[in-house]
């Protein structure tokens, strides 16, 4: 572990115990980072300040489960993290549908080859762990996360209930982390 990533680790545990200097040292330290990815998917300045905005709102939000969990590459976590919202955020406003991970597109941030290795490694534990789900909470999530397909567009293509796909949708997500936890 890095010095960066062992003093980030610190600002995650003081994040969880509550503590606001921690959330704005990370602020200070991946603003930049952020509001570049978020660049990739808006022009609008304003946009992406709200959107940094609501990431880092997020993140205090969420403080408590970092006191669970270790964040072993905070940079690779703040690069999902931003990448993750807006596609949740423009899904939602039906602007586009975006895959979970693009293909080894260029990603701003990385500093070297160690970076894209690691950004490598992501994309084919994900392939990995995205294959070993089983078959029909593959499908429902591919549905969401892949072709964008609301829960009742799912349930009524597959001809279940929308608790069964928020079920599914849920466990989905559940493993992909715990298959990923060593990369978040």
């Amino acid at each position: 572990m890095s010095k960066s990533s062992f003093g980030d680790n610190i600002l995650f545990t003081r994040l969880s115990q509550g503590d606001e200097q921690a959330l704005e040292s990370l602020l200070n330290k991946y603003y930049k980072l952020v509001t570049r990815t978020l660049s990739q998917y808006s022009e609008d300045p304003e946009q992406i300040k709200d959107w940094t905005q609501e990431i880092f709102i997020m993140v205090w939000e969420k403080r408590a489960h970092f006191e669970h969990y270790e964040i072993a590459n905070p940079r690779a976590y703040f690069l999902m993290l931003a990448r993750n919202f807006v596609v949740r955020d423009l899904s939602r406003k039906k602007k586009i549908t975006v895959a979970p991970f693009p293909l080894y597109e260029q990603i701003p941030g990385l500093d070297g080859p160690e970076d894209l290795l690691f950004h490598q490694q992501l994309h084919q534990a994900y392939d990995q762990a995205l294959e070993r789900l089983p078959n029909r909470i593959r499908e429902v999530y591919q549905y969401n996360r892949e072709e964008g397909l609301s829960y009742s567009k799912i349930a009524e293509k597959l001809s279940i209930s929308v608790k069964t796909v928020e079920s599914q949708i849920s466990r989905a997500l559940f493993l992909l982390r715990r298959e990923l936890m060593n990369y978040l």
